[in-house]
């Protein structure tokens, strides 16, 4: 990841990884689901594996 200051918050680091749950709905129905098609997919991948090793 490049330089961390050019995100505003932690809300957009996390959108900028992957891992924010992102609500889809249709009528009254809804969900949070994660969505892995957005985000930056290396990043997601190794903050995965971080947590897969560090819970084994």
């Amino acid at each position: 990841m490049a330089e961390i200051e050019r995100f505003q918050n932690a809300n957009k680091v996390t959108s900028y990884a992957g891992v924010t749950p992102v609500f889809f709905s249709s009528a009254v129905k809804g969900k949070n689901v994660q969505n892995k098609n957005q985000g930056n997919r290396e990043l997601y991948a190794m903050l995965y594996l971080l947590l897969c090793n560090k819970y084994k």
